[in-house]
């Protein structure tokens, strides 16, 4: 996203009131990793995320279908101090949903990283292929089966 100083310091100085007032009643916030945002890529959510520095300021973390695995991987590390939690889907890199258990190679080293630092963090199930409520089932005994191998 192309942003100003001023926007920068606009979101950091909102970022910094939030998270204070979320603080004082025991919330955590996360920014979304999404495309188009000051936290579309790593470098730019950390920066965001240090510059506010705050305890109860934290991510989510989701792939981008347009990266390489390894890409995502090295984007996921450098997100890790602040990460809280993962959303979990398989896309081909035209945005095409797929069955997660496609995605195993990716996510078991996703998962891996992801599991590393002390912490509870949650892995969160999104964008199923045809918005199916079977497809829903399927990806949630897989995504349990990865976790339960870590």
């Amino acid at each position: 996203r192309d942003a100003t100083p001023e926007d920068w310091q606009r979101v950091v100085e909102d970022s910094q009131r939030v998270a204070q007032a979320a603080a004082r009643v025991g919330v955590t916030l996360c920014y979304e990793y999404h495309n188009g945002t000051l936290t579309d890529h790593a470098e730019s959510a950390k920066r965001l995320l240090q510059w506010v520095d705050h305890p109860t300021m934290r991510t989510y973390w989701q792939p981008q279908a347009s990266l390489s695995p390894l890409r995502n991987l090295r984007e996921l590390r450098t997100v890790l101090p602040w990460l809280v939690n993962v959303h979990v889907f398989w896309w081909t890199e035209r945005g095409e949903r797929r069955p997660l258990q496609e995605g195993e190679r990716a996510w078991s080293r996703f998962l891996h990283v992801a599991s590393l630092p002390e912490g509870e963090r949650w892995a969160l199930l999104e964008f199923v292929r045809d918005d199916s409520p079977e497809a829903f089932l399927q990806d949630a005994r897989t995504l349990r089966e990865w976790l339960q191998r870590l």
